[in-house]
């Protein structure tokens, strides 16, 4: 739902007592930690691993946050495993973030069981987009349309329901924020930037 996160049980056998420094690790001791594999290949997850989680519903995820795992075993800055483990990567950050860079997130073999109807280009129903702090902010959607306004912190701003003739007016503070939008019959998300 955007607030309540569910963590896949991450695992790293890898030995933590020496630190790994640019070398090849054996990928069957890691599992559920993004980055396990040489660039260019994907790391999969399996929303299975989370079926039993009570309050979710692993059939209607809409938000993934991606949570920075430091490959340091230094004590200052170690992340640690479902099992307590510290997470030793061979290309070691000893410092409070590592600064893991994320390509690209998919889904494969996703299920779509409420059916998204897609309303067109979202670009257009939101403008302007940029806008400029303090500026009517207009959104073009059907009546009874409800939009989640999120900052980049992932933190809900504001909630908007679209009651006057699908036209949606809200005014924000210079940021990034994303909506997601509900429509009887569609879910979208969009990006905009207030300058």
């Amino acid at each position: 739902d955007g607030i309540n996160f569910f963590r896949f049980p991450a695992v790293s056998d890898i030995e933590d007592t020496t630190q790994l420094v640019m070398q090849g690790i054996d990928c069957s001791l890691v599992n559920n930690l993004a980055g396990k594999y040489v660039a260019g290949y994907g790391t999969p997850f399996d929303l299975e691993d989370l079926k039993n989680q009570f309050g979710l519903d692993v059939n209607d995820v809409r938000y993934v946050r991606v949570i920075d795992a430091v490959g340091s075993i230094n004590d200052l800055y170690a992340s640690h495993d479902i099992n307590g483990h510290k997470v030793n990567d061979p290309w070691p950050t000893p410092f409070a973030s590592s600064g893991f860079d994320l390509d690209a997130v998919g889904v494969i073999n996703g299920t779509s069981p409420n059916a998204i109807a897609n309303i067109g280009d979202v670009d257009s129903k939101i403008y302007p987009n940029p806008a400029v702090a303090g500026q009517t902010i207009h959104i073009d959607i059907p009546t009874g349309s409800k939009v989640d306004v999120f900052n980049i912190s992932g933190q809900l701003i504001t909630e908007l329901l679209s009651t006057n003739n699908g036209q949606l007016t809200t005014k924000l503070p210079e940021g990034i924020y994303f909506l997601n939008i509900e429509t009887a019959s569609s879910h979208f998300n969009a990006k905009l930037v207030v300058e």
